[in-house]
């Protein structure tokens, strides 16, 4: 690689002794003392300030989860170029994002000067040791500038990965936390990789440590504490039953961070990212109600690759109490059909959420390099890769944090599919990230009954059909699909489709749909007596706008 953005590695390494891996006996001293809340009685809610209030009110239209730990070569860059690398997106004054989330680490070995965890071994990061700058912190102040909120993304049971350890440069290598090394007790059994148990106190203690630290050491606005990444985080079969251990360890997050907010003059807000919907956080252990109750979080994050959030599901628990919803869309671990699709997936999936009543939206595994900004020196480009936004994702920040923003324009609504994109499909061991409960595919009954579904659209497509040039229902079949198929939207028959390979085209008007849920009903148009296998594995409504009209 050329050497005209690389760090000058001459200067001393002044975090030279943040790469040892830090004693046992220091770190159970260290987890022990310093104040650690984690007698914060059960039952009692926490008691936040009015200024702590007005911090979880702050606007928040886009929340940017930024994962910046690919491409790591982007580590030995020169500050400025690194800087602009991942936010010169977010540079346009008709931007729509007010949080970018930070991600640097897998939550076991740090990317920071760090006493409590080892630090990442790989020679990328050093070039910054050298020059005497800490990356993090520059994270903060360069997201400050921009006049954004700076939260970091913690993953709570991250993979145990080390860039350029025993492997070629560029490559991930998979190195066992050494605490977990010492205490395989605190690790969930019969796990092919190893995965912390939190019903484990010892688990739960050394987690608020390195949160702890981080916190003390760096100017955040809030923690997202991402369970996401990866679940299980408790016994599978026995997470509900074992979802005390975890309500311990966000109440003792929560008051941890209230010590820390009193002592540094400021809110420090606390997040958690967590399944689609209420049930689905019970099956993984996670108790969000009495989370709720106890005042232990300030945003609940619903969903990863989930297009289907239960906004009134979220909401019932949620009530009159100051706690801001905020649902999640990755873009990488997509749901299944539906990775790096064009803008019309993306505004057809976050206006149905802002019609729902969120109160902002996270994007994830967006790529957040302006290709523009990387396409302009060969050099970057060699860097980022695949890494560079697309056309779609870059778009998506200047119309997705407002309704307002993506009123008449073309819009895709989809039923979604379940599983997932790229693996992380737990579908018997926990629920987040694998959509198990998505309605498709599903089979067309053989005795000539339909497939009822519920896709939800909240435009108003009738009260402004004359801004409406064109929709299509579009139904991808699979199996025996010489057979015709019969669609009605909501009770009314759509004639007869057009055909492309295994699409199936029919045009609807904008009277037929209703705002919110619409029942989109299919069966084949054979003969009930003739057999054949015959399924739905994707359905759409596309509909095009005439964005320069009049009403």
């Amino acid at each position: 690689m050329g050497g005209k953005h690389i760090m000058n590695q001459s200067r001393r390494r002044f975090l030279r002794s943040t790469l040892a891996t830090t004693s046992a006996a220091f770190l159970l001293a260290l987890i022990l003392t310093d104040g650690l809340a984690i007698s914060a009685e059960n039952g009692s809610a926490i008691q936040l300030s009015e200024e702590h209030q007005v911090a979880v009110n702050r606007r928040r239209r886009i929340y940017v989860y930024h994962d910046v730990g690919a491409p790591q070569e982007s580590f030995a860059l020169e500050p400025q170029v690194w800087r602009d690398l991942h936010l010169k997106l977010f540079d346009r004054p008709d931007q729509q994002v007010d949080t970018i989330g930070w991600c640097f680490d897998e939550g076991n070995l740090a990317m920071h000067p760090s006493t409590v965890i080892p630090v990442a071994d790989f020679p990328q990061i050093k070039t910054w040791w050298d020059a005497e700058l800490d990356i993090v912190k520059f994270a903060i102040e360069e997201t400050r500038k921009m006049d954004l909120e700076a939260f970091y993304e913690y993953r709570v049971n991250g993979s145990d990965i080390d860039f350029g350890k025993d492997t070629d440069p560029g490559e991930r290598g998979w190195v066992l936390t050494p605490m977990k090394e010492r205490h395989p007790d605190w690790l969930l059994p019969s796990w092919p990789t190893p995965k912390w148990n939190f019903k484990v106190p010892g688990v739960r203690e050394f987690k608020v440590a390195i949160l702890r630290e981080l916190v003390q050491n760096y100017d955040f606005d809030g923690v997202d504490l991402d369970f996401s990444r990866q679940p299980p985080s408790l016994r599978t079969g026995h997470a509900w039953e074992d979802r005390d251990g975890m309500t311990e360890f966000v109440r003792a997050v929560r008051a941890m961070f209230q010590e820390v907010a009193a002592r540094r003059g400021r809110p420090l807000l606390l997040a958690v990212r967590v399944p689609s919907n209420v049930p689905g956080c019970h099956y993984d252990g996670y108790d969000i109600e009495t989370w709720v109750e106890q005042n232990l979080v300030d945003i609940i994050i619903p969903g990863d690759r989930s297009i289907d959030i239960d906004v009134d599901g979220f909401h019932r628990i949620i009530g009159q109490r100051n706690i801001k919803l905020i649902p999640s869309l990755d873009d990488y671990h997509a749901t299944k059909g539906y990775r790096h699709y064009p803008i019309e997936f993306f505004r057809g999936v976050f206006s149905n959420w802002w019609h729902q009543g969120v109160d902002g939206v996270q994007t994830m595994n967006f790529h957040n390099i302006s290709a523009d900004f990387a396409a302009s020196d060969p050099e970057i480009k060699s860097i980022v890769g695949p890494h560079m936004a697309t056309a779609a994702q870059e778009q998506s920040y200047r119309e997705i944090g407002d309704p307002q923003t993506m009123r008449f324009k073309d819009k895709m609504f989809v039923l979604q599919q379940r599983w997932g994109e790229l693996g992380g499909d737990g579908r018997w061991d926990f629920y987040q990230h694998t959509n198990c409960q998505a309605p498709l595919p599903v089979s067309i009954p053989h005795d000539g009954l339909p497939t009822i579904q519920t896709l939800y659209i909240g435009d108003d497509l009738a009260a402004h059909a004359k801004r409406i040039q064109n929709i299509e229902v579009r139904v991808l079949l699979s199996g025996d699909d010489s057979h015709d198929i019969e669609v009605k939207v909501n009770g009314v028959s759509l004639a007869a489709p057009s055909k492309d390979a295994d699409w199936r085209i029919f045009t609807a008007i904008a009277r037929q749909f209703a705002v919110g849920e619409n029942l989109i009903s299919v069966r084949s148009a054979g003969s009930p007596q003739e057999p054949r296998q015959l399924s739905i594995e994707k359905l759409e409504v596309l509909v095009d706008y005439d964005e320069h009209g009049t009403q």
